[in-house]
């Protein structure tokens, strides 16, 4: 995990808002869990990478559980280049409440 995962926020919209707000340990922890996740149902081919978190960005009205952990196994996916390839089994999706869902 980065040092500065948030720091975009600093960049953005400047030192007023802060870099640390409500709910950014859930996100870390999110985040981690969707690398170990995507990591764990590579092929094993692709085993023994390493992953680096290096910015998580969310929006306060449109972030919700589970969205930064479907977006960290998505990003994983795509730079190992599973997503046009050979995509793992069967993916996490969204619902039909926009709820991401694992299986």
């Amino acid at each position: 995990m980065g040092a500065d995962v948030f720091g975009w926020r600093v960049r953005s919209y400047g030192p007023t808002v802060g870099a640390v707000q409500v709910g950014d340990e859930r996100f870390r922890a999110e985040a981690l869990d969707g690398v170990r996740y995507a990591l764990a149902r590579l092929p094993e081919e692709s085993r023994g990478l390493s992953v680096s978190v290096v910015e998580i960005v969310t929006s306060p009205v449109d972030t919700g559980p589970g969205d930064v952990k479907f977006a960290a196994a998505h990003t994983v996916w795509a730079v190992v280049g599973r997503q046009q390839g050979r995509p793992p089994g069967r993916q996490p999706w969204i619902d039909a409440d926009g709820t991401p869902a694992f299986p």
